[in-house]
């Protein structure tokens, strides 16, 4: 196998590793390696690799000459041209190997279809990861590919696997980060992680600014137990009460100049619609008990949320029987509860 140059770590490596974090280096990655190659086009085509099938996402396309588009991935493919699942990873294939000279009318198929797309040169790598697989596809209009040319796909392919993990696991922490935060954001709730000097490290959409007693107290936490909560109180009228906690560790290789997290508590998004129901579902309501509890829930007494409803105070507490006879509660204060600690809140 060809050893990669100085030139190729600077000029391949760099923006290959560099698109673990930003996607939009993926073209510069394929434009690099087009034009490392020599070639007039490439495609960078990917898929989960417990899917069967042709690739669905292209991550990137490359193409020089003024004359030459993008490669017609779903005709080669229709044409045979490129048998995704039977390359071997990691082997670099040259176009020759894929035409089919035993069958004339497919013979004559693959031939007009390379007319039509303009190339005669062609080389296919399938790079297989855990958990994605890509494939690149470097085409030549007029002359044919070089030893040199196939060596170097050949090194770059365990590089391309391991970024292509790296960039799934990434993916997949930005997923459940993403997740989290769009369930804490529901509940009204919003995280600041700060420094043992108080600073903000990361702050998701909070109106606020770190102030002294943070510092303090995120200094203060330094060598406290996982279990210390502390309740911050801030002489602004403004400013929201806060609790601070010590940030959780990372992995043991891992290090973070995260000491502490901040959770303050806003106003939740409320829509009365969704909450009530996911109510109705969850203890088996009509939609009007549903709409009465999810008024009820919000602080409402039984006849202001029948009020809210235009129910009679009369019909309000009727609701209100039959709603407690399904739900169980024992009272106004008991539904509530069971309502608070039941999914609805994320609704």
């Amino acid at each position: 196998m060809m050893a990669l140059t100085s030139t190729d770590e600077r000029d391949l490596l760099v923006p290959l590793y560099g698109s673990i974090t930003d996607a939009a280096l993926w073209p510069e990655f394929a434009g690099k390696l087009r034009a490392r190659l020599g070639g007039e086009r490439l495609a960078l085509l990917s898929q989960a690799s417990d899917v069967a099938g042709p690739p669905r996402q292209h991550i990137s396309a490359a193409w020089g000459a003024a004359n030459s588009g993008p490669l017609d991935i779903e005709a080669l493919s229709a044409a045979g041209l490129i048998p995704y699942a039977s390359l071997r990873p990691a082997r670099v294939y040259a176009l020759e190997e894929m035409l089919v000279r035993n069958n004339q009318d497919i013979d004559k198929q693959q031939k007009k279809l390379l007319k039509e797309q303009g190339f005669t040169f062609a080389r296919f790598v399938r790079i297989a990861g855990k958990s994605q697989t890509l494939w690149v596809i470097a085409v030549h209009d007029d002359r044919d590919f070089s030893g040199a040319d196939s060596a170097l796909l050949s090194a770059l392919a365990p590089h391309i696997a391991v970024a292509l993990d790296a960039i799934h696991a990434r993916e997949m922490l930005d997923l459940r980060a993403a997740i989290a935060e769009e369930a804490l954001g529901l509940l009204g709730i919003r995280q600041i992680a700060l420094t043992r000097d108080g600073d903000l490290l990361f702050a998701a959409a909070v109106p606020a600014r770190p102030g002294e007693e943070w510092a303090k107290a995120a200094a203060a936490l330094s060598g406290a137990s996982a279990e210390e909560r502390r309740i911050l109180l801030s002489a602004d009228a403004q400013q929201q009460p806060a609790m601070l906690r010590p940030a959780p560790p990372l992995a043991p290789l891992l290090s973070s100049p995260a000491a502490a997290t901040l959770s303050l508590r806003t106003d939740a998004p409320k829509n009365p619609q969704n909450s009530a129901k996911a109510i109705a579902a969850l203890f088996g309501l009509s939609p009007r008990e549903a709409a009465l509890t999810e008024a009820i829930c919000r602080g409402l007494s039984i006849i202001e949320a029948g009020a809210s409803l235009r129910l009679t105070p009369e019909t309000a507490r009727n609701y209100s029987k039959r709603i407690y006879a399904k739900t169980g509660a024992r009272g106004q204060a008991d539904l509530v509860r069971m309502v608070l600690n039941s999914l609805a809140p994320l609704a």
